[in-house]
């Protein structure tokens, strides 16, 4: 198969406090905050992303925030979503469609709506059982995702899993 010219990559927000107030506006925990510095000393090495969809969720915002900071990224560059807050993999794919896609888009958000797009972009929802694989994306891990040049119409299995980068593991 092709190296593909363009990347998603998918961050799932980083550890965020116990339910303290509500879900959407739970902070992150210092432990989130660690992870998200151990993601960005793995991401220089990677083009860095051209373009940045994220949650507005308080934790996702904030895994957003100290990302960009700490990778000296324009602000600029990131685009809030609500519609990624508690989205299913069906929105997930509609909000892809609708973007311009540059060379690399770097979606920050939730599970299990993560979790979902991926196994669909990937081919894992069209797998028989027996060759099933199933990813998890626990909190800050970064998932880069090969994708075909086109955007408008995102089927099963049309993209392909580059590599996943744990906050926690060495590449």
């Amino acid at each position: 198969m092709r190296l593909q010219s363009k990347q998603l990559w998918l961050l799932r927000h980083a550890k965020a406090e116990v339910h303290q107030t509500t879900d959407y506006d739970r902070p992150l925990a210092e432990k989130g905050i660690r992870q998200i510095s151990r993601i960005s000393k793995a991401m220089p090495g990677l083009q860095l992303p051209d373009h940045i969809i994220s949650s507005p969720a308080l934790r996702a915002k904030q895994t957003t925030q100290l990302l960009c900071e700490q990778l000296n990224i324009s602000f600029d560059t990131v685009q809030w979503d609500q519609r990624i807050y508690e989205a299913s993999t069906s929105q997930l794919i509609t909000i892809l469609e609708q973007a311009t896609p540059e060379h690399c888009v770097l979606f920050v958000g939730h599970n299990p709506g993560f979790e979902g797009l991926f196994e669909y972009l990937t081919g894992g929802l069209t797998r028989s059982p027996a060759d099933f694989i199933h990813y998890t994306i626990p909190t800050a891990t970064l998932v880069q995702i090969d994708m075909p040049d086109n955007w408008k119409t995102l089927n099963p299995g049309c993209a392909q899993l580059n590599t996943m980068i744990y906050p926690n593991k060495k590449r």
